[in-house]
């Protein structure tokens, strides 16, 4: 098995974090504290504290916890396929 290590990553700008953010399709869910579409517009005003977070969390490689939660929910692969069997259904992070 082979172990892969970063020992150093490049530090983004707030202009890196703008471009991704203004990229990123608008989605929300319920563990999102705003909406996307407002968070979009309210992106130049935020970008300093998310470049920091970002760069923070490179520099220390550790990443916040309540910035870890993910929902899961379960989706057919295919609409046709058997509800009852678990290996037609996938697991889509949302």
């Amino acid at each position: 098995m082979y172990e892969s290590q970063f020992n150093q990553f490049r530090l983004v700008s707030e202009q890196d974090i703008i471009k991704i953010m203004l990229d990123a399709s608008i989605k929300s869910c319920q563990l999102d504290p705003i909406p996307a579409v407002d968070f979009k517009l309210s992106l130049r005003t935020l970008a300093p504290t998310i470049t920091s977070i970002v760069n923070k969390s490179l520099q220390l490689g550790i990443m916040p916890g309540m910035l870890k939660g993910a929902m899961v929910q379960p989706l057919l692969k295919k609409l046709q396929l058997d509800t009852e069997d678990l290996i037609t259904i996938g697991l889509s992070q949302i």
